[in-house]
């Protein structure tokens, strides 16, 4: 028996004296939290709860933006490594950069590995939106692409394809 305001009626049985837990139902933008139980100590009492915002790990994977074209360049490689940075839509704001390399691993001869953002950076909320952003280079045009955080199980990469066209010369 909950109000509007999120408080508790009388009517629901909460009685003085008597300790609760307050359990929240699942939600994929929430990480699961144990709530500590608390005691009613008087008519009127309040209990804090504690929400965590889930957050989502991706891994950021370079493609040739002209392969299985008919582009003379399309058979190039791209360069060993691209620089990326991780841009929040909504708010405009940096929340993490990296390198990352070519999904064929061929790239260097010795099976690169894709860029990886992860958890801990606590950069990454499920659910919002990002913008991967890949600046001018001598090796690479500039590009961008957007992407919603998923909820994935734990450990588990999302794994964000960005196509990269290698710069011209002059």
């Amino acid at each position: 028996g909950g109000s509007a305001d999120g408080g508790v009626s009388s009517r629901s049985g909460i009685l003085v004296g008597e300790r609760y837990v307050v359990r929240l139902d699942d939600h994929p933008r929430l990480a699961p939290r144990e709530q500590p139980p608390f005691e009613v100590a008087a008519r009127r009492a309040s209990a804090q709860v504690v929400v965590e915002r889930a957050r989502g790990q991706i891994e950021v994977v370079c493609r040739n933006a002209r392969a299985g074209t008919q582009h003379w360049s399309a058979q190039l490689p791209l360069p060993e490594s691209v620089a990326f940075n991780v841009w929040h839509r909504g708010l405009e704001t940096a929340v993490a950069t990296g390198r990352a390399a070519e999904e064929t691993g061929a790239i260097g001869g010795g099976g690169a590995v894709p860029g990886r953002v992860l958890k801990e950076a606590d950069a990454l909320y499920v659910g919002e939106v990002y913008v991967i952003e890949v600046p001018a280079a001598a090796e690479v045009r500039p590009c961008a692409v957007e992407f919603t955080v998923a909820a994935l199980p734990p450990g588990a990469f999302q794994k964000v394809p960005v196509l990269v066209a290698r710069a011209a010369g002059r």
